[in-house]
């Protein structure tokens, strides 16, 4: 039954390791996929800030200030970061989420082998009782 009893454990951690693994996995390519996203979209400002430095060259009413250009850097240096912490809370939010899971997984996996120990032990109470009534017959 102790045999038993390992074998089963055994077995369920494998499958849960397997499915972490397999969750870890999708989240790796899921930090790629948005670092890659995060590489582009600061490509794409810094072309924005080169064309908007180009612009304010030749535009007549904006070579009176490099206090405008340094306001709008700066303004698109805050969208930026705000925008990059909205992302890291999505990111934060969906890992809470996974964690969720993975703890009722774990609460499930508890309770599935709980069952199987009481099963096993009412089957053997019931075997134990079926030879003293045999033996009480007899």
């Amino acid at each position: 039954m102790q045999k038993l009893k390992k074998q089963l454990d055994e077995s369920n951690r494998k499958h849960e390791r397997q499915k972490l693994n397999k969750e870890k996995e999708a989240l790796q390519v899921t930090t790629e996929f948005l670092t890659v996203r995060l590489n582009s979209v600061n490509d794409i400002l810094a072309l924005q800030e080169e064309k908007r430095v180009e612009k304010t060259r030749s535009d007549p009413l904006l070579k009176a200030g490099p206090k405008g250009t340094r306001v709008l850097r700066r303004w698109r240096e805050k969208v930026f970061m705000l925008l990059v912490e909205l992302h890291s809370k999505d990111i934060e939010l969906r890992g809470e989420k996974d964690n969720c899971t993975i703890s009722s997984l774990e609460q499930e996996v508890k309770e599935k082998y709980q069952s199987s120990v009481f099963q096993h032990s009412l089957q053997d109470r019931t075997a134990a009782l079926d030879l003293e009534r045999v033996a009480w017959e007899a």
